[in-house]
């Protein structure tokens, strides 16, 4: 975009779910003889598996849960704009939700002149519901921000999450 960009409240660009389906992705390459429950991407999830993808440049779905068919990957975003990227709605890269075994969070690559807003910005792996089953977390995924007009941070006031899933 050449100019300001703006995602207001109640609005989004939302990748949830988006990345690799079922048993799909470098993070649930199944090493060690488990049952590829969780993968990695950014942070290792349950399996432990490596974690995969560029901390710089991400551009890498995460990766889908062999034990469930709807535990997907989160996608990819990619936003490039000139001026100010405003964020007070939701951006988000997540893995998609289940109970129980969950896939890996996806990647989120923002270019801007600065960033503001006090929205969020999610690229976290799957979330469960059931604490039963809160050892199989989905490893978190990957964000990269650069600002080619502001020296840091501070006017973004929102929320910022890559984590694992947790209950």
């Amino acid at each position: 975009v050449n100019g300001d960009l703006t995602i207001a409240a109640g609005g989004s660009i939302d990748v949830t779910g988006k990345g690799w389906t079922k048993g799909a992705g470098p993070g649930d390459i199944v090493t060690d003889g488990g049952a590829g429950m969780a993968p990695s991407h950014g942070g290792i999830g349950a399996e432990g598996t490596p974690c995969y993808g560029s901390t710089f440049h991400p551009i890498t779905p995460g990766s889908g849960s062999k034990r469930a068919a709807n535990a997907t990957g989160g996608g990819v975003i990619r936003l490039v704009t000139s001026g100010t990227l405003t964020v007070n709605g939701l951006v988000a890269a997540n893995a998609g939700t289940i109970s129980g075994f969950n896939g890996s969070g996806g990647s989120i690559w923002i270019n801007a002149g600065s960033l503001a807003g006090g929205g969020a910005i999610k690229a976290s792996g799957g979330g469960i519901t059931e604490t039963t089953w809160g050892m199989f977390h989905g490893g978190g995924g990957r964000l990269a921000v650069y600002l080619s007009q502001a020296a840091n941070l501070d006017a973004f006031t929102g929320v910022v999450d890559v984590g694992g899933s947790r209950v």
